[in-house]
C-alpha cells in the first residue's frame, strides 16, 4: 500500500490479489471508489447487520474478499478522513459524516459474516 499526493488528490493503491491495480482516490473529503451497495442509500431504520459497502474478489460472480484483504483496505483508509463516498456507477453516490465509519462497519460485518468472529479487523475503531 502506498499513498502519494499530486494536485491535492491523494491515491491509495489497494492491490489484492484479484485485482493488483485497485486503487481508492481521495480528495478533500471524499472517497472515490466502487464498493458501496444499494443499501448504502437508506441508511436509517435498516435492519441489523446490513452493510452499505460490499468488499468483493469478483463483483459479478459475488465472490467476497478474504478478510485479510479488507483489512488491508482499511488500514489503507484509516489515516484518511472523509464524509462521503462515489462510486463508479450513477447511484452509486453515499454522503454524511458518518461515511467511514459505515465503511468500517460494513467490513465487520462482511468478515463476521465469513466466519471469521476473531479476526484483527474487530480492534479497529474509526478515528
Amino acid at each position: 500500500m502506498e499513498a502519494w499526493s499530486y494536485i491535492g488528490i491523494t491515491s491509495c493503491s489497494l492491490p489484492t490479489r484479484s485485482s493488483p491495480s485497485q486503487s481508492v482516490f481521495l480528495k478533500t473529503q471524499r472517497c472515490f471508489t466502487n464498493l458501496s451497495n444499494k443499501s448504502a442509500l437508506y441508511h436509517v431504520d435498516r435492519p441489523p447487520g446490513t452493510t452499505s459497502y460490499a468488499f468483493m474478489w469478483s463483483i459479478p460472480n459475488m465472490i467476497p474478499l478474504p478478510p485479510s484483504e479488507i483489512h488491508r483496505i482499511w488500514r489503507a483508509l484509516k489515516p484518511f478522513s472523509f464524509e462521503a463516498t462515489y462510486g463508479g456507477f450513477s447511484g452509486q453516490d453515499v454522503r454524511g459524516i458518518d461515511v467511514k465509519q459505515r465503511v468500517l462497519e460494513s467490513m465487520k460485518i462482511q468478515v463476521r459474516r465469513q466466519g471469521h468472529e476473531d479476526h484483527e479487523i474487530f480492534k479497529e475503531v474509526c478515528e
